[in-house]
């Protein structure tokens, strides 16, 4: 996270596909223009052969990593709306343990396969879409 003297939180999501082949763009074309405060990745495609400080951006701290332990690919199968009952469990254990004011989730949900429990979601919650 970068320090930071706004009155607000800015967060950068990407779907990279690929972070050793697209983190110049994402950097150039994002993170320097708009000096996000938090950038969060998915599909980065990387695994423990990439070194951890690979793509480190000046000005932030390292990335917090979650490699894939098998394959070469990103990403995730859902059916139903499993990852968002899954979620929501969590949330509220989470949400009650640590008094917590404020929420955000990031990444990739595929909302667009689960579009009806995605938006329940955002308005038990009262999250903007």
């Amino acid at each position: 996270m970068q320090a930071s003297n706004r009155d607000h939180l800015s967060i950068l999501s990407a779907n990279v596909r690929g972070f050793q082949t697209n983190i110049g763009d994402l950097i150039h074309s994002h993170v320097i223009p708009h000096s996000p405060d938090v950038v969060a990745t998915v599909e980065t495609l990387l695994n423990e052969t990439i070194p951890n400080n690979y793509g480190l951006i000046q000005g932030y701290t390292r990335w917090h990593r979650r490699d894939r332990t098998r394959g070469t690919f990103g990403g995730v199968a859902w059916q139903g709306s499993e990852p968002i009952q899954f979620l929501c469990t969590h949330l509220d254990r989470l949400l009650h343990q640590f008094s917590c004011n404020h929420t955000i989730i990031v990444g990739d949900l595929n909302q667009h396969l689960i579009a009806r429990s995605f938006d329940e979601l955002l308005t038990v919650y009262e999250m903007p879409p």
